[in-house]
């Protein structure tokens, strides 16, 4: 059963902005960012805050239809309602989906507010809408309710001439950021000389999950000796049951440390036990998981897609073709073997992290866009915001 939850701290002093955010559970990148503005603002009079979540959601059922869903959405549409009508908020925040069925649940959300006189504004966290070009009905919806927005916050300059391409001109582009435990870092050197690669993410086709085993395959005929750990749920059953057959059929499954969902503490401890972080995705945006290993200082191998490219450089890691297996174990091998180039790229994406992908430059960023988005005085058109207007 979901979970709505209105929480404003202070008293508010006339109109607040207010920021519907889907938190965890499920555990994603965009949940977990959500959860981090929430925590941002608790307290300050200018933001509201509503949450939905929902206790048995999990990644794989996400775009599944369930007559619960339709329930839970319609209860937290009435209490959206109640609180536009009784806070009267001057901006809406709310994060879109990617997915057609669930970009018109979200859109519903805009056209009620829009109907209040309330401007709205939203959040791509992925490269881009999958429905584009599937039939000129979707497409023409997509661009009525995106031209209706005040803005939309994506992640890169490909989301945003992505967007472009269909007529979509009210964008900003900024950056993420994580929070990180300075006591913790990766070690290039690993004390017992077995280099442990680290993958995190939802263990789906979609994020490469797949071409690491595959690779790994390569790796393991090779004679060569490494471990791989991995953070994140099973996208499906079906799914996890064909990659540990996989794994256990080439003698793998001893290479393989599977934890699931780890969070806090226990997440950095398995990053600073891993050397390098492996992204094999087909699409992405953004990834929380590759600022984490720059925070933390792995070297990364991750895919030219989305906002990767413009993420990391030749300095960072190691950028490869999606869905290339063979250039995968090549960047692998290479990384198992050179120990130095773990140790400079270690280096730089901890300097990286520092300038550019801290949590509290992001946060600054995400209020300081909504406030001036509030004002009228953000003048979108695909740039990238760096005023940080909301200083705390």
């Amino acid at each position: 059963m979901g979970k709505t939850r209105l929480s404003t701290g202070a008293k508010t002093a006339g109109a607040p902005i207010l920021l519907v955010l889907k938190t965890p559970p499920p555990v994603g990148g965009g949940e977990l960012r959500c959860a981090a503005l929430r925590d941002y603002v608790r307290g300050d009079p200018r933001f509201a805050v509503m949450e939905i979540n929902s206790a048995g959601k999990r990644k794989g059922t996400q775009v599944v239809f369930r007559f619960s869903k339709v329930f839970q959405w319609f209860r937290d549409w009435v209490r959206f309602v109640r609180l536009l009508q009784s806070r009267r908020p001057c901006l809406v925040f709310y994060p879109l989906s990617k997915f057609f069925s669930a970009f018109v649940r979200d859109s519903l959300f805009l056209w009620t507010a829009k109907g209040l006189g309330i401007s709205f504004a939203g959040e791509l966290a992925g490269a881009g809408f999958y429905f584009w070009g599937r039939d000129p009905a979707t497409d023409w919806y997509g661009r009525t309710v995106l031209r209706n927005m005040s803005c939309i916050r994506v992640l890169g300059r490909s989301a945003a001439e992505g967007l472009e391409q269909h007529g979509i001109r009210n964008t900003i582009v900024s950056d993420n950021g994580v929070p990180c435990d300075c006591a913790l870092a990766s070690r290039p050197f690993p004390e017992d000389g077995i280099v442990r690669f680290l993958f995190v993410g939802t263990h789906s086709p979609q994020k490469g999950f797949a071409h690491l085993v595959e690779a790994c395959v390569q790796l393991s005929r090779k004679g060569l000796d490494f471990r791989v750990c991995t953070i994140g749920e099973w996208i499906s059953d079906a799914f996890r049951e064909e990659m540990t057959s996989r794994l256990r059929e080439n003698n793998l499954d001893r290479i393989f440390s599977i934890h699931g969902v780890v969070l806090g503490k226990s997440k950095s401890d398995i990053f600073a036990k891993c050397q390098t972080l492996v992204l094999p995705s087909l699409i992405e945006g953004q990834p929380l998981s590759i600022l984490e290993a720059f925070a933390m200082g792995l070297p990364v191998i991750a895919t030219k897609v989305g906002a990767i490219p413009q993420t990391m450089g030749d300095e960072n890691g190691i950028l490869i073709t999606p869905g290339d297996v063979h250039a995968l174990a090549g960047a692998m091998e290479q990384m198992l073997r050179d120990s130095r180039l773990r140790e400079r790229m270690s280096r730089n994406n901890k300097e990286l992290y520092a300038a550019r992908y801290t949590q509290d430059r992001y946060l600054n960023m995400q209020t300081g866009w909504l406030m001036e988005c509030a004002r009228g005085t953000l003048n979108p058109h695909g740039q990238y915001y760096t005023a940080g207007s909301s200083e705390r």
